[in-house]
């Protein structure tokens, strides 16, 4: 188990923030998209900050996890669709460089995180 420290929860910040400011804040996802439930924290091990919403059903999908591998410094994507406690994966991209994050969020998705 990984205890998580001061240090690590000021670069979990910054990594929320990088990610935000290539799909949107946290308020615009909310109002154009109806996102809700963020959460922030580590996944899969501690070199993996990231961040997890929700939003209303789209192609299937209904959960988005967007992660960095500090490693190679490029991200994961995973869409879900969580109903009735079941999850079932409908889309993993890895390996994506920060530029490609956004453009493969709104294919997937179907939805445009711009006007």
């Amino acid at each position: 188990m990984h205890t998580v420290i001061a240090r690590d929860l000021a670069y979990l910040d910054e990594v929320v923030i990088g990610i935000f400011r290539l799909i949107g804040n946290h308020r615009k996802l909310k109002l154009m998209r109806g996102a809700h439930s963020f959460v922030k924290g580590y996944f899969y091990d501690a070199d993996r900050p990231g961040i997890q919403f929700k939003f209303p059903r789209s192609n299937q999908i209904n959960c988005c996890q967007i992660v960095l591998n500090l490693q190679t410094d490029e991200y994961f994507l995973l869409f879900l669709d969580i109903k009735n406690l079941q999850f079932v994966e409908r889309g993993n991209y890895q390996n994506l460089p920060l530029e490609n994050v956004r453009s493969v969020f709104e294919e997937a998705t179907g939805l445009y995180l711009s006007l």
